[in-house]
């Protein structure tokens, strides 16, 4: 029996450390920028949340993905800390 269109949500948090590849996408598109020298972070654990937003058609299968990510809240992890 076919499942109603919905809609879904799964979300969670990605833990892991920068990597060189990271830095180097971050090199092609801008937006993936995290620093102004992004090679000094290369080796650093970061943690960011992550969000799907799918739907399922009638028959039961995701026909729509959009995936978020807090950039913002990734790049803030390594901005200098203000001083006092």
């Amino acid at each position: 029996m076919p499942r109603r269109n919905g809609a879904c949500v799964f979300e969670y948090m990605n833990n892991g450390t920068i990597t060189k590849e990271l830095v180097h996408l971050g090199a092609l598109d801008p937006s993936f920028k995290l620093t102004t020298d992004d090679s000094a972070i290369v080796g650093k654990k970061y943690s960011v949340a992550v969000c799907f937003a799918y739907r399922i058609n009638v028959q039961g299968q995701i026909s729509q993905l959009h995936e978020y990510l807090d950039m913002e809240g990734l790049k803030k992890q390594f901005q200098p800390s203000p001083t006092a």
